[in-house]
């Protein structure tokens, strides 16, 4: 596949999402626009010798972006826009009827704020129970009401909609810190927040896969077995597998998406507990750790592509068997969490796929080891 085929636009924040993408898409022969919303001087996913040209604006300054996408590239060719985060995601969403006249992005039946709407934890709750997907106990929280709550559960507290939260908002409650805590989400803006039973899991099994006309592939499964932070935090450590190694049907799931209508790149989160499998969240665009495919022999970026391009898919759809993949910076804080030595750290990188270096695009790993050390020695971390 050439760049005179099709463009591809990512457009996210410095993070290593955005860095998986572009290097995916580097990789299948593609070279990608990079529209980058960062405030920072140094930011190491532009680095990369994947991208053709990057374009940078403001942090979450999207009018501008708006007006850019609708004024420039080339629109003979087929342009696809592909988003790293939730607020990227909510942007084309919410300007679906105006970009979808110019390009090719994520969707749900070509509708405008439908992605939006399931960003929505509780519209993914209703989702899931068409299904007969379990989930653990929920309540929505209406904080401009009276919520005066009688539960007597330990919970987990989160806004209702990822676009306007942050996983620093994510809090593990005992029954009676519930009124205080809401209280402090109330003070920081929150009109909505989602409780639910907090589950003392047995595992954590995310799955991320492709959606396009009604189809919906799922390349792998991968457990979790360090996060940061410890609790409920991004994936440190991971094992992934073939999908056919798991022992829960993955049919619901998928039926789910196809019957949604959805068209796209998406990440299913669920909790072992008991044996049995418990959704979680729905994330509508995609994982931070698509990258992690590779590490099988599998382009999930290019795979996607050659679903949007009606082209027939040459390489792996799906991983052949189990290997382990890393996010080493989140994996050294661990060290600090105490969750394991710094010899355990240093083995488990060794023997796993890395997300952040890689040895074939290595400055991005040199600018963000650099920028750490500026930070460390300036006091700022």
């Amino acid at each position: 596949m050439q760049d005179e085929e099709v463009q591809v636009i990512v457009l996210g924040a410095d993070h290593y999402n955005s860095l998986g993408v572009i290097r995916s898409i580097g990789i299948a022969g593609i070279k990608p626009y990079f529209c980058l919303l960062s405030n920072n001087k140094f930011n190491q996913t532009a680095a990369s010798k994947y991208i053709k040209k990057t374009y940078k604006f403001k942090e979450n300054d999207f009018e501008c972006v708006l007006d850019f996408l609708m004024n420039n590239f080339n629109t003979n060719i087929q342009t696809i826009i592909i988003p790293t985060g939730d607020p990227a995601a909510r942007f084309l969403d919410e300007n679906y009827n105006i970009l979808s006249q110019k390009y090719i992005i994520q969707n749900i039946n070509n509708t405008q704020n439908t992605v939006t709407k399931m960003m929505n934890k509780k519209n993914q709750i209703e989702l899931c129970e068409k299904y007969n997907i379990k989930h653990a106990e929920t309540w929505l929280v209406k904080l401009d009401e009276d919520y005066s709550l009688k539960i007597d559960k330990k919970v987990i507290m989160k806004p209702c909609i990822s676009a306007e939260g942050d996983k620093g908002d994510i809090l593990i409650c005992e029954p009676q810190e519930i009124q205080d805590k809401l209280a402090i989400f109330k003070e920081k803006g929150y009109k909505k927040i989602l409780l639910q039973e907090y589950i003392d899991v047995e595992k954590e099994i995310s799955f991320m896969g492709v959606a396009n006309a009604g189809k919906v592939i799922i390349p792998g499964i991968y457990e979790k077995i360090n996060i940061y932070p410890s609790k409920r935090g991004n994936t440190s450590y991971a094992k992934m597998m073939p999908p056919e190694t798991v022992s829960f049907d993955l049919n619901p799931f998928i039926n789910m998406i196809s019957d949604l209508k959805y068209n796209g790149l998406f990440e299913i989160e669920t909790l072992v507990y008991n044996g049995q499998i418990y959704f979680n969240e729905l994330n509508l665009r995609n994982s931070a750790n698509s990258f992690s495919y590779i590490g099988g022999n599998v382009n999930y970026l290019k795979l996607y592509i050659d679903m949007i391009l009606s082209k027939k898919h040459e390489q792996n759809i799906h991983v052949k068997s189990e290997y382990y993949f890393c996010i080493e910076p989140f994996l050294l804080k661990n060290i600090k969490e105490g969750q394991m030595s710094l010899k355990e750290a240093k083995r488990k990188i060794k023997n796993s796929f890395k997300l952040i270096y890689y040895s074939k695009d290595k400055k991005p790993f040199l600018i963000k080891l650099l920028n750490s050390i500026y930070l460390r020695l300036a006091g700022k971390i």
